[in-house]
Formats: structure tokens, sequence, C-alpha cells
């Protein structure tokens, strides 16, 4: 059973006070997370829809995929499993 969690951002018009029902998988629910690996700050927005975006800086847009070996996916794992409770099965690249 999925785990009903509440996104940090909801861009839905219609979606009303999250957590609804639908939010766990809404294509507007955004879920941010951050790491730090070897003194440098992931962040990261995650979209059921689309999966993750990262970025290297402390603000702005998350607009960078890393490759698929890159040490941030890891971190990026254990933040998806602590905070939804199952495995991140397709996400990844």
């Amino acid at each position: 059973m999925k785990r009903l969690v509440r996104p940090d951002v909801c861009t839905s018009l219609r979606c009303g006070e999250p957590p609804q029902p639908h939010c766990r998988d809404c294509s507007h629910a955004i879920y941010k997370g951050s790491a730090t690996l070897n003194r440098t700050t992931y962040r990261w927005e995650h979209s059921p829809q689309s999966g993750p975006l990262f970025s290297r800086r402390k603000a702005g847009e998350c607009d960078w995929t890393p490759h698929g070996r890159h040490p941030v996916w890891i971190a990026f794992q254990r933040w998806y499993d602590r905070k939804f409770g199952k495995p991140n099965v397709g996400d990844r690249p």
C-alpha cells in the first residue's frame, strides 16, 4: 500500500488542502530534498510523474540529471525510501 505523504509544493488548482488520496501520485505534487556529499550540497525536486531533477547550486532551478553512477543517486534513494517507505523503481535512469 502506498503511503500518503504531504507534498512540499502542489500546483494543482483542484487539489484543495493536501494530502488528498490522489496527491501521492499527482503530477502537480513536488517533493524536495537535499544531501551533502564531499562538501557539495545537492538539492532535488522529485515529481512522481517525471522523476527527480537535481541542482548543485544553493538557489535557483533544479535542472540537472546526473549520470547513472553519480553518488547523489544513493543519497536520493535513501531520502526516497525514508519519505515514501518503499523502493523507488523506475525513476532512476
